[in-house]
């Protein structure tokens, strides 16, 4: 497992793609949502759990 640290450019509104392999606590079809103010920064938190499935939660919106 880890922590991936995923920062929003100038512009912001960007948002990320997860395979089918990404798991988001809850079951929340809205779990992989970031942050999409400018410059904000949104920390991922992952553990996997076999060759084809990652349990992950994402801290929105924390201090770098």
């Amino acid at each position: 497992g880890g922590v991936i640290m995923l920062t929003q450019d100038g512009t912001g509104g960007r948002v990320a793609s997860w395979g089918s392999y990404w798991h988001f606590a809850g079951g929340d079809a809205t779990g992989g949502v970031l942050s999409t103010a400018a410059s904000a920064v949104d920390a991922l938190a992952y553990t996997v759990v076999s060759a084809s499935s990652i349990v992950c939660y994402i801290h929105k919106a924390v201090a770098d």
